[in-house]
């Protein structure tokens, strides 16, 4: 058995003592130490190892067992198939512990049947361990409860672990990263109950703790509107109602005076953000001027079964360029600037920092696509190993407005492909309001349901690529909520496709953004959402000026030769400094 023992083996950090079964191929118990683990080879006492790592064979489980903690994990990783090493864990009065649908060639983890992880975390809580209760909470697979209550206990105490950790950290990085791994939690939460009052409260105070009040309130306004709670309205009333910060003022940007030559290193299968933002590049400075790495076929007429619902499929021309000739090229001098988009590091370390060797002193740029409100800049300069004064400029998809995120990021939000905007806007609009998509982010359960009991509609219908744009093209008003980022697709290809779009306002701060009852219909909550759509319903004389004037805005804005542009004039700025 060989391979990265890091990617065949994670174990949450209260798990320090550690025994290794089999031979230890991959140097797993090297690896362990270096994080601090107590690694033993020989086994010793029973129950006295945090973890177990068998790597020989599942028959010689039940003595992994003896030697197992009752809050311990058990890992097996022998190669035998899974449906066998499963069996054997309940032979031996164990339960799986990973999530459903693991790789087959994945290590197989198990607890003891008596094991409640809530339990556990709650004592490593009340023990002063709080990141350490964080962690276990994050690690319990979605299916280990059977009762949904319990399934939204371990969220709301994961939210409030994070909370706690926010707070005490006093640094505004750290704390927005916390807030996001809660919103997962948060969403986990009432997507299984959407009237989960405590899990509202502990992400409202959460809001309140990264300086947006705003949305504090208008997350308990809308649980108040649905299910009234005492403890929720407290909270409301401390908060009152704070303002939404004013967005910032879009500054005059400049097409720069020359055609820059562009790399693009990427990632697949596909990015929404990267992807759109090339086939802009081409369209703006022609195929020619820009090049990706690795080779990215979805680009250039390949289609991928994962991309299927993105707008991500392009048919450029190119051609394959190998580390070598990227390198080669870099050195000649035939780049004039780097875009990094690659913010999930697959490129080999080795295979990027010769490409940063290759690059010298040519301007280098950060395109961070992912939907992670968190501020990622200083781990991505830790990873790639560069001082902070080498990346002239962080293009990031999602800002949340009124937080700081350093001089040098530039709010760079999703756009829509030029050539999927229909030639002629539809003016014969047959369907009133349309919305698909999962349910399972923010509060898409709680306003979908609402929206249902209202109009008596069911919003669950499943559409193909081409009978979504016509639905699109059949729609006087199109639903766009926030989702698991707060920037989403739909927000963009609604008004593409020339509809009035009827939106959860986003948090995040967008330049050039529509505004409300002038060039698109916005809400902040579900009481607003139902008043703003009953509106729409009640005045629908004053929706099609609506929709003209959002078509017209998102043309002159947010096509993706436009966010194309607005790129190179922040690079050609931030590079001047």
């Amino acid at each position: 058995m060989t391979g990265d023992p890091g990617a065949m083996l994670t174990l949450p950090t209260p798990l320090r003592r550690v025994l290794i079964q089999g031979e230890d191929r991959m140097g797993l118990a090297e690896y362990l130490r270096a994080e601090g683990r107590v690694i033993t080879l020989a086994p010793g006492p029973a129950a006295a190892y945090d973890a177990v790592v068998l790597l020989d064979t599942v028959q010689t489980l039940d003595a992994c067992v003896a030697w197992l903690a009752p809050e311990g994990l058990l890992v097996c990783h022998t190669g035998e198939p899974r449906a066998e090493i499963e069996l054997r864990f309940a032979a031996c009065g164990l339960r799986p512990y990973d999530e459903p649908g693991a790789p087959e060639d994945a290590p197989c983890a198990a607890v003891h049947g008596t094991y409640d992880p809530l339990n556990h975390a709650r004592a490593l809580r009340d023990a002063g361990r709080i990141e350490w209760a964080a962690e276990i909470l994050a690690r319990v697979p979605g299916t280990f409860y059977a009762d949904p209550h319990r399934q939204v206990a371990v969220c709301v105490e994961q939210q409030r672990c994070l909370l706690a950790c926010a707070r005490a950290s006093g640094q505004a990085t750290l704390s927005l990263a916390l807030f996001f791994r809660a919103q997962k939690a948060f969403f986990r939460a009432v997507y299984i109950d959407p009237h989960a009052h405590k899990a509202y409260r502990v992400q409202a105070e959460f809001w309140n703790h990264i300086g947006r009040p705003d949305r504090a309130a208008a997350l308990l306004r809308s649980i108040q509107a649905s299910a009234k709670n005492d403890a929720c309205a407290a909270l409301l009333a401390r908060l009152g109602n704070p303002e939404t910060p004013a967005p910032p003022e879009t500054p005059r940007i400049e097409f720069p005076p020359r055609t820059p030559r562009l790399l693009a290193l990427v990632i697949e299968p596909y990015d929404p953000g990267m992807d759109v933002l090339y086939d802009g590049l081409c369209t703006v400075l022609g195929e020619e001027h820009v090049t990706e790495y690795p080779w990215k076929p979805l680009l250039h007429g390949e289609r991928h079964e994962e991309a299927d619902d993105y707008p991500t499929t392009f048919d450029h021309p190119g051609e394959a360029r190998s580390l070598d000739w990227i390198c080669a090229a870099l050195e000649e001098g035939a780049f004039d600037a780097v875009l990094h988009a690659d913010i999930l590091n697959a490129i080999p370390r080795e295979a990027m920092g010769r490409i940063l060797e290759s690059a010298g002193n040519l301007p280098f740029f950060i395109v961070y696509g992912l939907d992670d409100a968190s501020n990622n800049f200083p781990i991505l300069l830790h990873h790639l190993g560069l001082p902070e004064a080498r990346v002239a400029g962080y293009f990031k998809r999602e800002m949340i407005a009124g937080v700081a995120y350093g001089p040098k990021a530039v709010p760079l939000p999703l756009s829509y492909p030029d050539g999927r905007v229909p030639a002629k806007r539809s003016i014969r609009r047959t369907r009133a309001l349309f919305w698909a998509g999962n349910r399972y982010y923010g509060l898409r359960r709680l306003y979908l349901e609402h929206l249902e009991a209202a109009t008596g509609i069911r919003f669950d219908r499943k559409y193909g690529q081409d009978e979504y744009a016509r639905a699109l093209d059949e729609a006087m008003i199109g639903l766009s909520l926030c989702g698991f980022g707060f920037d989403t697709i739909r927000y963009w290809e609604i008004p593409a496709h020339g509809g009035v779009l009827l939106a959860e306002r986003p948090p995040i701060t967008i330049p050039h953004d529509f505004t409300d009852l002038e060039n698109a219909v916005f809400f902040r909550d579900l009481p607003e959402f139902m008043e703003k759509l009953n509106w729409c319903l009640h005045h629908p004389e004053r929706l099609p000026a609506i929709a003209a004037e959002g078509h017209r805005h998102f043309l002159a804005h947010h096509t993706a030769s436009a966010r194309a542009r607005q790129l190179l004039a922040h690079m050609d700025r931030l590079r001047r400094g």
